[in-house]
């Protein structure tokens, strides 16, 4: 269980980014659903600024812009997957989330972590 709040948020960034890659959705795209959901704020440049964190890249890199509990409802229903899976993420059947390194999993758009290597 995730106790950190910004934790909570950088996860939630995270699945929504993974989900909508998986999904074949551009940023325009899941913008465009929310907006029929009745989520006209969520334009693609917010979206653009939920996704931002530091997965795969900077570890300093901080998201730019917090989802609201209303928001993560609408890009649940958006992304066609429940609260829960977004806030907690899915349990892939194929991968369990730990695709082979340097794959990414065809069933659920998660790629493999980095190499700890140096």
């Amino acid at each position: 269980m995730i106790h950190d709040k910004a934790a909570v948020s950088l996860n939630v960034a995270s699945n929504i980014r993974r989900l909508r890659k998986a999904r074949g959705l551009s940023i325009a795209k899941l913008a465009e659903r929310c907006e029929e959901l009745g989520a006209p704020w969520l334009q693609a440049a917010s979206l653009s600024n939920i996704e931002r964190n530091p997965e795969g890249g900077n570890p300093e890199a901080r998201q730019a812009r917090r989802v609201t509990v209303d928001e993560t409802f609408v890009l649940a229903q958006a992304l066609g997957t429940s609260l829960e899976s977004l806030i907690a993420g899915e349990s892939c059947l194929n991968c369990y989330g730990k695709p082979p390194r340097g794959f990414t999993c065809q069933s659920c758009g998660t790629p493999s972590e980095p190499s700890t290597r140096g």
